[in-house]
């Protein structure tokens, strides 16, 4: 019975523990969710938009692929940090309690990284006066695009983009529309 006591204690440490050190990073990252989304409101009211399948306007879609383009990049130091964090947890060379830590310094860094990754996407659409509603429908329409150049549908000059759409939903399976829900 002593034992389960001082086990129980253990564990309610650890989560103490655990909850105290992610507690500002998860609370930030909330309230950074409960913003972007107020955000994302009011950017579609004040750039509402309504797809015309029949007619694309080549000008916003480009638009839509450069905020695409500047995005990644702006992302890419935060991907590799990230990665670099994670070879330390996967580590074999790396001892339980430094393993724990980084692995704690990890979830920090994941929950920090919610806040800046959400204003720079809004301040993107900001800046070109686009809603995400809009957004999505180019990141659609590229998709589609994406897809029928893999399904062999495309003109040639298309051919070295093979691939793309494979390589996208086999890395985010859940977010890749498939064909069927093209615009």
């Amino acid at each position: 019975l002593i034992g389960c006591g001082v086990v129980l204690l253990l564990i309610l440490g650890g989560m103490f523990y655990i909850g105290s050190g992610l507690y500002p990073s998860v609370k930030s990252a909330f309230e950074a969710k409960e913003s972007f989304a107020g955000e994302l409101r009011q950017l579609d009211e004040d750039h509402p938009f309504t797809p015309d399948p029949a007619d694309l306007d080549e000008d916003r879609f480009r638009l839509s692929l450069t905020i695409r383009v500047e995005l990644r990049e702006s992302f890419d130091q935060n991907i590799v940090e990230l990665q670099e964090q994670e070879l330390i947890v996967e580590s074999e060379d790396t001892g339980f309690f430094d393993r724990f830590s980084a692995t704690m310094e990890l979830m920090r860094m994941h929950f920090e990284l919610v806040g800046p990754t959400f204003e720079e996407i809004t301040k993107a659409l900001r800046r070109v006066g686009m809603g995400p509603t809009e957004f999505a429908y180019y990141t659609r329409v590229l998709l589609a695009a994406l897809a029928r150049v893999d399904a062999g549908l495309s003109p040639a000059d298309l051919e070295p983009l093979r691939g793309r759409y494979t390589r996208l939903k086999e890395e985010y399976p859940t977010r890749v529309p498939t064909m069927e829900d093209e615009p």
